[in-house]
């Protein structure tokens, strides 16, 4: 490290390095005291990730000057592009390739420029870099003050969605976020004002398109455009990153707890967090679909219960056929699977007469 700067909000400070760093790295702070000159316990550690974002333009956006510059985890974006609709997207992406369920959030601070108030940047999902009409899926901020979801779930339409329905949500000005999950194969997006609550745009299964559901590994990233071939908009967006929520060891008490006080859908959601959850524990997983179940047969989502309830059935079968070890935290301990094995007798006692 060369230098060690406090930032303008004195809540933080900016580390110059003397040499570039990639992927994951720790922090680790000794002898620094507070304001009230209190001393942070020795050998404090934080641990962060560097994201080896790739830069490229889709579609007609190649036709004007674009750019972007990063101010720790603040990225100023310029870009053009006639638009992210219809048959074709034209816009400047900064992606990573990411493999199974993601979960990610993005503040929008602003945008501006572009020609209109269809200018937008965002969080992107798409199929392809080559082909400006692939799958996609984007949860945007627009110029003029909405929250708008684009999904084209057919290679090659026209009729790209743009949800929810008119009239678009407003959003927060400079605290506008953005969140878009892949569980399997159903997508949502998600719109708030602080990073952790959130309201549900849209969501679809990808599954259920008649070419087939979207690619894995897919291309997630920010997708910036103007709403003119000839204008360029720019775009602030910051805290690119896996959603924070609620530690994964808490979800399934919660999404039981909710379900037990006939809250379907919070405790729905809770099944949702822990399934996008990044680390697979097979244990996790298996009691989280079972209670899934009961929440969409008590939500008369008949088809997706007994969907749920099969997955979490074949994990907790083949797990008692191998033998019940002593297990482990990586997979589950015992009584882990003894509890989902009860809860998926109640789902299936629950769910056993629906046709």
């Amino acid at each position: 490290m060369t230098n060690a700067i406090l930032s303008e909000d004195e809540q933080s400070v900016v580390l110059r390095l003397g040499n570039r760093i990639t992927n994951q790295f720790v922090v680790t702070v000794s002898n620094v005291k507070d304001f009230s000159m209190n001393t942070i316990a020795g050998e404090s550690q934080a641990t962060g990730t560097i994201l080896n974002f790739q830069l490229l333009t889709v579609g007609d956006a190649n036709s004007m000057p674009y750019s972007t510059s990063y101010h720790g985890n603040t990225i100023a974006t310029v870009a053009g592009g006639s638009d992210i609709l219809g048959g074709s997207d034209n816009l400047v992406y900064q992606y990573l390739v990411v493999t199974n369920d993601f979960d990610f959030r993005l503040r929008v601070q602003s945008v501006s420029g572009g020609g209109g108030a269809f200018a937008r940047s965002g969080l992107m999902a798409r199929d392809s870099l080559q082909d400006a009409s692939s799958h996609q899926v984007m949860a945007a901020v627009n110029a003029g003050n909405t929250f708008q979801v684009i999904a084209r779930t057919m290679n090659g339409s026209i009729q790209t969605q743009s949800q929810p329905p008119n009239p678009l949500p407003a959003s927060f000005g400079s605290n506008s976020w953005v969140r878009l999950q892949r569980v399997g194969t159903i997508f949502r997006a998600y719109a708030g004002d602080n990073g952790v609550d959130w309201a549900l745009l849209y969501q679809f299964d990808s599954a259920a398109d008649a070419d087939g559901p979207f690619a894995n590994p897919i291309y997630l990233g920010i997708a910036t455009s103007s709403w003119s071939a000839k204008k360029t908009a720019k775009a602030v967006v910051s805290d690119f990153g896996v959603t924070q929520t609620t530690p994964v060891s808490a979800t399934i008490s919660l999404a039981l707890m909710e379900y037990r006080r006939k809250h379907y859908a919070q405790a729905m959601e809770w099944c949702h967090r822990c399934l996008a959850y990044p680390d697979y524990q097979a244990a996790r997983i298996a009691t989280a679909r079972a209670i899934l179940a009961m929440c969409c047969f008590q939500l008369n989502q008949n088809a997706e219960a007994r969907s749920e309830l099969a997955r979490s059935r074949d994990l907790i079968q083949t797990k008692f056929t191998a033998s019940l070890n002593s297990g482990d935290a990586n997979y589950g301990f015992w009584f882990d699977w003894v509890s989902a094995r009860v809860l998926l007798r109640e789902a299936t006692d629950l769910i056993s007469d629906t046709r």
